[in-house]
């Protein structure tokens, strides 16, 4: 039987899918779900990956554990409110989508490319996340404490008032982000890029600047408190360096 055949099968009329449908631990492996209505549908641990996802709705869905890997060229799908807790959508493709308020605690992001998507208030505490796109994301009031964020780009994102309290970040680009109000208390900032980042009112308690770039970077009312391994050139260009409170750059 053709790869998938069965899935594209049962999936066929999806996109006339009824809301709160119970589809629990269902596979449907390279399915064309674009369009779908999956609203309050419970989906926990369901298989979709290779599907085709573009326009689907999967608002208020429990999607816990589900398996979303190798979705391609896939934008605009909503995912708004769900929960997606320990979720797998590595190596995939969702431009331009919807994550506000959507749970994804303990998530696994590898390799996706988000650019543009929407994730205000969303919930991404201990979730991993290796080699992302989420430029021009919108990502304000985000929690990622804890988080593991390794070789990602947010360039141009809004990160403004997020929460990145005891994060791991590491080989991140960070260039040209909104990020007024973020919170990297206790943050391992590991190579982390904030050229001309909008970091004014930020907080950078007890954290290792030994590897962090500021060069350009607006730093107004920025709070470095206990931060440490930072040195002068660091900061080439930075803007409002006068107003920023623990930070020592005298000789």
């Amino acid at each position: 039987m053709r790869r998938g055949s069965c899935g594209a099968k049962a999936m066929a009329s999806a996109r006339f899918l009824r809301t709160q449908a119970n589809l629990e631990g269902a596979g449907f492996p390279y399915a064309d779900v674009s369009g779908a209505r999956f609203a309050r549908a419970n989906l926990r641990g369901v298989n979709l990956i290779s599907a085709s996802v573009s326009g689907a709705n999967f608002s208020d869905a429990d999607l816990r554990r589900a398996k979303l890997q190798e979705i391609r060229q896939s934008s605009h799908v909503d995912f708004s409110r769900a929960n997606m807790n320990e979720v797998d959508i590595s190596k995939s493709e969702l431009k331009r989508s919807i994550f506000s308020h959507t749970q994804l605690h303990k998530a696994t992001l590898l390799e996706v490319d988000m650019s543009g998507s929407s994730f205000t208030a969303t919930n991404l505490e201990g979730a991993k996340l290796d080699t992302c796109v989420l430029n021009a994301a919108m990502m304000a009031s985000v929690s990622m404490r804890r988080a593991i964020i390794e070789g990602g780009n947010f360039v141009a994102a809004n990160l403004s008032g997020t929460g990145f309290q005891e994060a791991h970040l590491a080989h991140v680009k960070l260039r040209n982000v909104s990020a007024q109000g973020a919170d990297f208390a206790r943050a391992t900032l590991y190579t982390v890029d904030f050229s001309n980042a909008q970091l004014n009112g930020a907080i950078f308690h007890e954290c290792d600047l030994s590897q962090t770039t500021f060069d350009g970077a607006q730093l107004d009312r920025a709070d470095f408190r206990f931060s440490y391994g930072y040195k002068r050139r660091q900061f080439e260009n930075a803007v409002g360096l006068a107003t920023v409170i623990g930070l020592d750059l005298a000789g």
